[in-house]
């Protein structure tokens, strides 16, 4: 098991305020994607502390948010009483993480069957070290059950 499979891992790296991807607010082309949206069901997997999981909600959305340590939750839990995927493309999985690189590849085919891609761009809004380095892929879900 490797040390990244542990929620441990992850939560002492928020409790240890040493979560480099962490911006402290909205995730600058989430902003803007969420005017261009039609409202429905959204998850945001690796939600982190909530940023753009709250934003989304006060927009309209029915967000499910989901973070492998406690402590987002419970941020995420705190934020909502009073009132959010960065995957580089640049960066080779075993030159470890997090963030873990992935390629464009491997996130469609998690999402090749049952889903088609409503829009696929690499953002003008993405905040200067992630230009180029982050594509957002919005994903619908569909009816129909397609085998690729």
């Amino acid at each position: 098991m490797f040390q990244e499979d542990n929620f441990q891992f992850w939560e002492d790296i928020y409790l240890d305020n040493d979560a480099g991807w962490d911006l402290g607010r909205v995730t600058p082309v989430f902003e803007s994607i969420a005017q261009e949206m039609n409202k429905g069901k959204l998850c945001i997997v690796g939600c982190g502390c909530g940023y753009d999981v709250i934003m989304f909600a006060k927009q309209g959305f029915d967000v499910t948010a989901v973070d492998f340590a406690p402590f987002p939750v419970q941020a995420i839990r705190r934020m909502a009483l009073g009132s959010s995927l960065w995957f580089p493309l640049d960066k080779h999985i075993d030159e470890g993480g997090p963030p873990y690189g992935t390629t464009i590849g491997e996130v469609k085919s998690v999402f090749n069957i049952g889903w088609e891609i409503e829009k696929e761009e690499f953002p003008d809004l993405s905040i200067e070290p992630r230009k180029s380095r982050e594509k957002l892929i919005i994903f619908k879900k569909t009816n129909e059950i397609k085998y690729v």
